[in-house]
């Protein structure tokens, strides 16, 4: 029997400002804007903009956490947002 381990992760979430294809293979770092989330850290008046911070638990042996992290990624996105609205996320794999 396999024990279950959790992990600590910070997750980069990277938005497109113009429209690219995925496929691709042209790739300007100021195409792309990084996500930041706010956090209040505690202190209503002080807020700190960081990157999205979650504990994946519960992987076993050969599992594949990018579930669990896309789900929390649009969780996450979909509290900040104004209209309410996550950010669907997209497993890209270098090849």
């Amino acid at each position: 029997m396999t024990s279950a381990m959790s992990v600590s992760a910070y997750i980069a979430v990277l938005r497109p400002k113009v429209k690219t294809s995925l496929s691709s293979s042209d790739y300007k770092a100021k195409w792309y804007e990084i996500i930041l989330l706010e956090d209040k850290m505690g202190d209503p008046q002080r807020t700190v903009k960081g990157l999205l911070h979650m504990r994946i638990r519960g992987i076993r042996g050969g599992e594949d956490p990018n579930r669990q992290v896309l789900e929390y990624v649009y969780d996450a996105t979909k509290k900040s947002s104004s209209k309410m609205q996550g950010l669907r996320g997209t497993n890209v794999h270098e090849q």
